[in-house]
């Protein structure tokens, strides 16, 4: 039991992201869009995407 537990946690590190300071603005957002833990993961994809949306329409000369 002590082994799977420990290859789930290696499991989860590797796709882990340290946030920082922004961690109660997360945690603000993902409760005002009622994202629960499976769904995590949409929020980030759709906050990523939103991000490079960002960063794409702001390229000098576009």
């Amino acid at each position: 039991m002590a082994d799977r537990h420990k290859a789930s946690d290696n499991t989860r590190s590797r796709t882990r992201v340290n946030i920082g300071s922004a961690i109660q603005r997360w945690r603000e957002l993902k409760e005002r869009k009622a994202f629960r833990a499976h769904t995590t993961g949409f929020l980030a994809g759709f906050c990523c995407r939103r991000q490079i949306s960002t960063v794409c329409d702001k390229t000098p000369g576009s």
